[in-house]
């Protein structure tokens, strides 16, 4: 993704460490720490496919105290 643009707003993609946030099964998750390519003009976050599979793990585990995690 480090050559590509934003798809919103065409802006330059760096990449950078982020907290996630995402809804699973109805519930709101956080997860600091996350690899993640983000727009420098929009804000706009892209993750790799790897990165959301790590991501949906984490969602599935049990404990979450209250909606956090970290990414490792």
């Amino acid at each position: 993704m480090k050559d590509d643009r934003c798809e919103f707003c065409e802006g330059e993609m760096e990449q950078r460490r982020v907290l996630a946030r995402f809804r699973y099964k109805g519930q709101t998750i956080y997860v600091e720490d996350v690899p993640a390519w983000v727009c420098h003009k929009c804000g706009e976050q892209y993750f790799d496919a790897p990165v959301c599979k790590r991501l949906e793990r984490i969602a599935q585990q049990e404990e979450k105290p209250n909606g956090y995690c970290r990414y490792n």
